[in-house]
């Protein structure tokens, strides 16, 4: 009989009957620890993002015995590890690759380890005494640190306010007729919620949520899933509040400039919209592509739009004072045509000078007005909607990520 320091804890050979390739029950219960390290880079362009997670699986096997295992005490397994059945777990978000490392245990740091929850008999194995346990009372587990590049279907329509969510499907292989299912019982799933560092500094990365399933009663895949907030502080310094400014200035064409003096206020109002067309030319280069509308799209579209109804008012004003000024009365009061004036005071009993003048003020006076108000107008609803719709987005979005289980 050896001495008892010279034991180690071991995994003692598989019977002659055991197949590692089919599960040791019909339906084995598979147990889950996962944890994010942290999350090392977000590509916009191809929908991705790369993440450190470390992962656990769990399970029991019952046809296997095991020796020299204290109870309650973890011990690494290292010996015939390769000889036994592994659930197989698959992450459907993730790349071909990774999916393929994990089958072949490349690629990642791997370890194994047991606890048994029940204490051993003493049993002779080999001409020595040795305390056996079953399998059975014994639970697997198999570590793994990886780094994995996640798919995620990103929205850009409220870019950059907005909040994605992506999941992680973790699914369990099936081998055969034996369908691996996880453990749903207290203790068994285990989602650490908040990942240890975030290295992202443009984004803020939700608490880790998990998802599943609840009409069938063999859950074979559970979901993760987090949200990814953008920090938009920077773009709304570099971008909506410059382009806001500009378009504060061409609506003080309106208010602030002379009506008469159309040069100033058309040359004004033009300048504006090449600068902020440029400066959308530059952040659109910088944007992720999509197919689809962004929020900072729609914005700059109206910035210009607004400023092409502010030229477009100049324009009828300019219009209107030149198709009065240039009348025949007009000119004639205005000593336009001295050499054929005539004495206008026995023709008309009011003043064709006054009423004149006060009419072209007044008209073009209207124009402007109603076309700087309902700019003001169109304005207060577009920025009402603009951050209705985010903020209900947004609202929605965190509303329903609360709904989904969360570990304690």
């Amino acid at each position: 009989m050896s001495d008892e320091s010279s034991r180690c804890d071991t995994l003692l050979p598989p019977p002659s009957s055991y197949f590692k390739n089919n599960c040791p029950i019909q339906n084995p219960f598979i147990g889950l620890y996962v944890e994010f390290d942290h999350i090392e880079q977000i590509n916009l362009e191809q929908n991705q993002f790369r993440v450190k997670i470390n992962f656990s699986i769990a399970w029991a096997d019952p046809q296997i015995t095991f020796a020299h295992l204290k109870k309650w005490k973890e011990s690494i397994l290292n010996n015939l590890i390769s000889d036994i059945w592994q659930p197989i777990l698959s992450f459907d978000s993730a790349s071909f690759g990774d999916n393929m490392n994990m089958m072949n245990n490349e690629g990642a740091v791997f370890n194994y380890a047991t606890i048994s929850s029940e204490e051993g008999v003493s049993s002779v194995s080999n001409s020595e005494e040795v305390l056996l346990t079953s399998g059975s009372n014994i639970t697997i587990f198999k570590r793994t640190i990886y780094v994995f590049s996640i798919t995620c279907s990103y929205d850009f329509l409220y870019f950059p306010f907005d909040i994605q969510e992506c999941d992680i499907p973790l699914k369990l292989a099936n081998f055969g007729i034996c369908q691996p299912k996880w453990n749903l019982g207290d203790n068994f799933i285990y989602v650490n919620a908040t990942p240890k560092l975030n290295t992202i500094s443009m984004y803020e990365i939700s608490d880790i949520r998990f998802d599943y399933d609840k009409s069938v009663s063999e859950v074979k895949i559970i979901t993760l899933k987090l949200l990814i907030r953008r920090a938009s502080q920077t773009y709304l310094l570099t971008t909506f509040l410059p382009c806001s400014s500009l378009c504060i200035l061409g609506q003080m064409t309106l208010t602030h400039f002379s009506i008469d003096n159309f040069s100033d206020r058309i040359t004004v109002s033009v300048s504006l919209l090449i600068v902020i067309a440029s400066l959308f030319s530059q952040v659109s280069s910088n944007l992720p592509s999509s197919d689809e509308f962004k929020f900072v799209d729609i914005f700059f579209f109206y910035a210009m739009l607004k400023l092409c109804i502010v030229y477009v008012i100049h324009a009828i004003i300019e219009k209107n004072v030149k198709k009065v000024t240039n009348n025949s009365v007009c000119d004639i009061v205005k000593g336009y045509r001295k050499k054929n004036s005539i004495d206008m005071n026995n023709i008309w009993s009011s003043n064709p000078q006054k009423d004149c003048s006060e009419e072209t003020l007044h008209k073009v006076k209207l124009i402007n007005d109603i076309g700087h108000y309902i700019l003001l107008i169109i304005d207060v609803i577009a920025l009402s909607l603009s951050l209705y719709f985010i903020i209900t987005n947004n609202n929605y979005i965190e509303h329903n990520f609360k709904n989904f289980n969360i570990t304690k």
